[in-house]
């Protein structure tokens, strides 16, 4: 928009709608208040919200999504009557550096707990340390998709966090180790 200079008056009439609050939060911050928000921050959840909505069928959508991500919320928009267009803005791009050194810690059980925020990050976890040595430490996840994604891999997921944002994965592995650490 900045390189034709248009600012957020340009998106005037659109609806704007996120899955989580941190994405909600960024619009904001660029002018742009999110219309659909769903309770909890997952793709289901935002199809659910949506699909009580009269203004949705027949909408040309754009769906600005990560390389890879799951086809949940394009297949159920499409579902729903909207007309989706994908465009693939990001990629995780996995860092291979410190792998060797973080296996070696797993497979000596230095560890206690490892830590995943999506399903693609439980995945390079189990490329760089290899099948046995992510095994080798229980997990928290930030919501059900990813601890689905480690259960699958054979990863022992001890932490879920309730709400699927960054604070409500900090805030299960409080309650985790405070919960762990009470005197009996």
């Amino acid at each position: 928009m900045r390189e034709q200079s248009l600012d957020a008056r340009a998106l005037a009439g659109v609806k704007i709608a996120a899955v989580g609050p941190a994405t909600s939060g960024a619009l904001l911050d660029r002018g742009l208040a999110v219309d659909v928000a769903p309770d909890r921050f997952v793709a289901e959840a935002l199809l659910d919200a949506l699909r009580d909505r009269r203004d949705v069928r027949g909408v040309r959508v754009l769906y600005a999504a990560a390389e890879g991500a799951r086809e949940v919320l394009q297949l159920g928009l499409e579902e729903l009557g909207a007309v989706v267009d994908r465009v693939e803005l990001y990629r995780s791009v996995r860092d291979g550096e410190g792998a060797e050194r973080l296996r070696a810690l797993l497979l000596d059980r230095q560890a206690d707990l490892v830590t995943f925020t999506s399903a693609s990050s439980v995945n390079a976890f189990v490329e760089a340390v290899g099948d046995e040595a992510s095994r080798c430490a229980p997990a928290a996840t930030i919501g059900p998709i990813t601890a689905n994604e480690a259960r699958a891999r054979g990863i022992d997921v001890v932490i879920e966090a309730e709400e699927s944002t960054i604070g409500g994965l900090v805030d299960a592995i409080r309650q985790h180790f405070t919960l762990s650490q009470a005197p009996t």
